[in-house]
């Protein structure tokens, strides 16, 4: 199972993106746990993550987070596929950064 959070400011909009993450996975029979959460409860959240995914009007602060996240690879979510909730791409994004440093597992 993949473990990823998508961190956006207040945890409110990064909902609705989750959500449509989820809906994409269970239609490719892809097992994820995909949480919004506010930035400021990032770290209390890494356990166990896989990748975070940064909210668009986040990317300013990119090299922050990605600091504060350690050995889990931070990415910045397409910002078309956030304004349109197309969880599809997200997905594929999650998929890309997970077979990349976790050779696929």
């Amino acid at each position: 199972m993949i473990k990823a959070i998508l961190c956006c400011g207040s945890g409110a909009s990064s909902g609705f993106m989750s959500q449509a993450i989820k809906k994409a996975a269970k239609k490719r029979s892809i097992e994820i746990d995909v949480n919004a959460r506010s930035e400021s409860l990032l770290e209390q959240n890494l356990d166990g993550t896989d990748v975070v995914l940064i909210a668009p009007h986040l990317q300013a602060e990119k090299e922050e987070i990605a600091k504060r996240c350690g050995s889990v690879p931070a990415v910045v979510i397409d910002k078309a596929a956030y304004g349109m909730l197309n969880g599809d791409v997200a997905l594929d994004q999650i998929i890309q950064v997970v077979n990349k440093t976790k050779g696929g597992k």
